[in-house]
């Protein structure tokens, strides 16, 4: 099966075709990777498409391909002796009030 991209090609099938010939419909899906719409009354009831066993997992699918080739700086980007200013601004750096 080749990947059909993100908008995989799709078609229409009556009910009752389908219900006539659903083995061979769902070869034909996982053949071509084209969805099968199924209608009843010209309305869509389900779609049949194929499954994508290809794609790796999402989570995990960079392990072991990113190296650290340098120490990490983990210094706070403030000083911890001005962290108080954070957190009443209303201080200047020797603690007086503004």
């Amino acid at each position: 099966m080749t990947d059909p991209g993100p908008f995989p090609p799709e078609r229409s099938v009556a009910a009752a075709e389908f219900k006539a010939h659903c083995l061979r419909l769902m070869d034909d899906v996982q053949e071509t990777g084209t969805a099968i719409i199924v209608t009843k009354y010209r309305r869509p009831v389900v779609r049949i498409s194929p499954v994508r066993e290809d794609r790796p997992p999402l989570v995990g699918s960079c392990a072991g391909q990113l190296r650290i080739i340098a120490d990490i700086d983990v210094d706070p980007a403030i000083p911890p002796d001005h962290w108080d200013m954070i957190a009443d601004p209303g201080q200047t750096e020797t603690g007086d009030p503004v």
